[in-house]
């Protein structure tokens, strides 16, 4: 049985006509069921939390936009139903990037298909992402666009990046980053940890080239012990632009991250207000999507 939970938030009067323009459709398919309305975060939980416990449901569908998605699938991860998706509004990389949409006609085949497949989840603090944290990007649309399409081709071949959603200025601002046998530091001018299948808490960092060997102060890791051996990490790439930057990489599973000035930081698109810590966590095959 179905379970739609609809995002009053992101499914606003404007766009609620085309949610109605999808409801006969989801009906002819013989997918229809129960539906409730939420506005807030904590009512979304609370919604699901009496789904669990009911036990009557396999799937519930979110209608909303990627952040809407990722609190469905954190408030589900004790529990063996899936997670359907119609996404709307303007915050929805993480769907474009599997081709996921509203448009009717698509929507109840892509449901009643029923192909399931296992995706990560980012925990940041006490919220989910199905996309990932970024800090600080440029304001230049070009430089951004050539950064995510550099990763998209490197690593994310889904598409799940977009660095154009946060500008900011091109200054330096210092990350470190701490976990339970290493410490890394690093001077950036972009970062972003990113889920992507099964490649959840992989952290990309964009940084100007500078020093003798173009590389020597960018990023270091160090394993936390007597010697304090030092192990320096490659660039991915490097960027041409009106002067050459670097793009580094790394795997994080369970991390505390720490930027040292006031840049955005988004969580899949949002603004987080007035944080500068994170207690980062890459939670492996967390939940089944109908892609």
């Amino acid at each position: 049985m179905y379970f739609y939970l609809l995002d009053l938030r992101v499914v606003d009067s404007q766009k609620r006509v085309y949610w109605d323009n999808l409801i006969p459709e989801i009906q002819n398919a013989g997918l229809w069921g129960d539906i409730r309305e939420v506005e807030s975060t904590s009512e979304t939980v609370h919604e699901l939390t009496k789904v669990v416990r009911k036990g009557r449901y396999q799937t519930v569908v979110a209608i909303g936009d990627d952040a809407f998605l990722a609190t469905v699938a954190g408030a589900l991860l004790e529990s063996t139903v899936a997670v359907g998706y119609i996404p709307f509004g303007h915050k929805i990389n993480f769907a474009a990037g599997l081709n996921l949409n509203s448009q009717v006609g698509q929507v109840g085949p892509r449901l009643a298909a029923r192909r399931l497949k296992r995706f990560d989840l980012l925990k940041v603090n006490r919220e989910y992402a199905v996309g990932g944290l970024q800090v600080g990007f440029w304001q230049e649309r070009d430089m951004a666009w050539e950064t995510a399409g550099l990763l998209k081709r490197k690593f994310l071949r889904s598409g799940l990046i977009d660095t154009c959603n946060i500008f900011s200025t091109p200054d330096v601002f210092g990350v470190r980053v701490q976990q339970a046998e290493y410490e890394l530091s690093l001077e950036s001018i972009a970062l972003r940890i990113v889920t992507c299948g099964y490649r959840a808490g992989r952290m990309f960092s964009v940084a100007p080239v500078s020093g003798a060997d173009g590389y020597a102060h960018l990023v270091s890791v160090g394993r936390v012990t007597p010697m304090q051996k030092r192990q320096l990490y490659r660039p991915l790439a490097t960027l041409e632009h009106k002067f050459p930057f670097l793009v580094t990489h790394t795997r994080l599973q369970r991390c505390t991250l720490a930027i040292d000035t006031d840049k955005p930081v988004a969580l899949d698109g949002y603004i987080l207000r007035n944080q500068k810590e994170f207690e980062v966590q890459a939670l492996a095959a967390a939940y089944s999507l109908i892609v």
